[in-house]
């Protein structure tokens, strides 16, 4: 039987399925408001896990756009697909691979893209390798980058503190790939903060 559950990292809250999420720590509707997706968007949630962050803005987008869902976990797309079916929702592409190496997406296909509780697990240095190269190939004209991370402080739950990562540190990395600040918002424990190419 083939496993649809994707590998725990312990530093989340649990969703539905058992898998981490941080989709729950913070106010949804807030984050998703600042995001402001429209109709026909074209989104990729890099490292999506367990799927809560792609199903909802697959909502907002709507038929007319789609959402690229990536993790480096098997079980997690096979356990999206079976949720985004369940939904009614299509416009999901669900796709394992480490997007380290490569991120199996057109060139220039991408409106938005979400590293959602994704960059203090791998490390800002990622932005320096393949990945980096990767990320400004998907992203199409006027796309977005959208970073969710939690606050560099002690907190009950999520990762060490020496692995968290500060509001500074994540701009000086983009900016050094040739990203633009554009906003920065206090989500309570987390943080969201949109850049552009």
């Amino acid at each position: 039987m083939k496993n649809t559950r994707c590998r725990p990292c312990g530093h989340h809250s649990k969703g539905t399925s058992g898998a981490p999420t941080s989709y729950g720590i913070q106010d949804a509707d807030a984050l998703f408001d600042a995001l402001e997706l429209k109709p026909g968007d074209h989104l990729a949630d890099l490292g999506c896990g367990h799927g809560d962050y792609s199903l909802r803005a697959a909502q907002i987008i709507g038929p007319e756009g789609n959402v690229y869902a990536i993790d480096h976990w098997p079980g997690c797309a096979g356990a999206l697909e079976e949720r985004a079916r369940k939904k009614g929702l299509t416009n999901i592409v669900c796709l394992t691979a480490d997007i380290r190496k490569q991120i199996p997406i057109p060139d220039g296909s991408v409106s938005v893209c979400l590293l959602f509780t994704v960059l203090h697990a791998v490390g800002l240095g990622v932005l320096e390798t393949q990945f980096g190269k990767e990320l400004q190939r998907i992203l199409g004209a006027k796309a977005k980058v959208a970073v969710l991370e939690l606050k560099k402080e002690e907190q009950p739950f999520g990762p060490p503190l020496p692995r968290r990562l500060a509001p500074d540190q994540v701009e000086t990395a983009f900016a050094r790939q040739g990203f633009k600040f554009n906003s920065l918002m206090d989500l309570g424990f987390t943080y969201l903060m949109q850049l552009h190419s």
